[in-house]
């Protein structure tokens, strides 16, 4: 069972990491910096999950679910300055 959510972790993890990094590719303007935008909250969680597990092995024992609701968030923010780009689009 924990091989699964690791590996929905990771899948989540290469979605949420690929689908901004696509759009800031394809967008132009200030929407190229908004399409990379939810990336910071990410990888700054998933850099602070690997510094703690670092000093401490057993603080994050739930990492695949903390990778998991950080990749639903950036989605999630992903589709709000999509949703947001298309409404207001010259």
């Amino acid at each position: 069972m924990a091989g699964l959510m690791v590996g929905i972790a990771a899948l989540v993890l290469v979605v949420a990491v690929g689908l901004p990094l696509v759009a800031a590719k394809s967008w132009k303007g200030g929407w190229k910096f908004g399409a990379v935008f939810p990336l910071i909250g990410l990888l700054g969680a998933c850099g602070l999950i690997l510094l703690e597990v670092y000093l401490e092995p057993s603080s994050h024992n739930m990492w695949p679910f903390e990778v998991v609701m950080w990749g639903v968030a950036t989605l999630v923010l992903l589709g709000i300055i999509a949703g947001l780009r298309e409404r207001f689009r010259d």
